[in-house]
């Protein structure tokens, strides 16, 4: 689903226009920053009227997860005149996935190239980044746990032995694949989480050498103290590869988890406006999916 929107326009309702001149404040970068929800509009958006460099006029949609495509688009007209001018500054897109820790994914997947990674203990949990710049972002985090800490009425649903990870793509800027609001359908057509590769360690520790033996106590250690990532950095390309060879091992497609299909899914699930809290084959471990924003 997407779970936040931040569009840019040219060109504002002469209406909207004149509220935010009336009401909004002064802010960085722009001339003024109104929160819609609290005029005759009622809309959930902040306006940021007028940047101060540019002219052009910005909105953060506000519970987009929860408004769906249909629903967005009614709200982005009523403030910006011409759709075809709207552009996407930044767009989150997400997935949660019910019965898999976060920290699953952190031991057992790793990013293609030297990707910036950060680990972060923020959202009442850890947030791990196996992607990290200015413009995309990567990031696994405990879902369930946060919803507890801030008392969400869904957090009841679930049992003490439930855990649910968030997956979630940020894209800004250059980073965004489609730019221009009209052509938002076409997320549900890409795989944003291309790269992502999954490796776990070999389990069987006969015919090893006493110091081959060590080395995997090590990286076992290593992995499981602060992720594949983050452990693939600690060493050149050259001796990471030979790592790789001798103790990490591709998974079986049955071994992973459907993300990529349930990112999917939940795209296409927000664009027809079709908000649903739980989704995934039943019965099988590991691949349910539920939205909760």
């Amino acid at each position: 689903m997407v779970d936040k929107l931040v569009l840019l326009s040219p060109t504002i309702r002469r209406r909207l226009a004149a509220v935010a001149i009336e009401k909004g404040l002064p802010t960085v970068g722009y001339e003024r920053c109104l929160d819609l929800r609290h005029t005759s509009l009622d809309l959930p958006a902040r306006l940021y009227y007028r940047g101060r460099y540019n002219g052009v006029h910005k909105i953060e949609l506000i519970g987009v997860a929860r408004l769906g495509l249909p629903r967005t688009a009614e709200i982005v007209e009523k403030i910006f005149p011409d759709l075809t001018r709207v552009t996407i500054y930044r767009i989150d897109l997400c997935v949660d996935i019910l019965g898999i820790p976060p920290w699953y994914f952190v031991a057992n997947t790793q990013f293609r190239g030297r990707q910036n990674f950060a680990l972060y203990r923020s959202r009442g949990a850890v947030s791990f980044y196996l992607q990290f710049s200015s413009q995309r972002k990567l990031l696994f985090y405990d879902r369930l746990r946060l919803l507890r800490k801030q008392k969400h009425p869904l957090a009841v649903i679930f049992t003490a032995e439930d855990e649910l990870t968030r997956i979630e793509v940020q894209m800004m800027g250059g980073a965004v694949p489609f730019k221009r609001f009209v052509d938002i359908s076409r997320y549900a057509e890409i795989d944003v989480l291309k790269g992502l590769r999954f490796a776990n360690l070999r389990i069987n520790e006969d015919g090893l050498t006493p110091v081959k033996l060590l080395a995997l106590y090590g990286l076992r250690w290593l992995v499981r103290r602060q992720g594949l990532q983050a452990t693939s950095r600690m060493f050149p390309s050259a001796t990471w590869k030979a790592l790789q060879k001798n103790y990490l091992m591709h998974m079986r497609e049955s071994e992973i988890p459907p993300i990529r299909r349930l990112m999917r899914d939940a795209v296409r699930r927000w664009l027809a406006g079709q908000i649903h809290f739980f989704r995934g084959p039943k019965g099988v471990p590991g691949n349910s999916g539920v939205s909760i924003s």
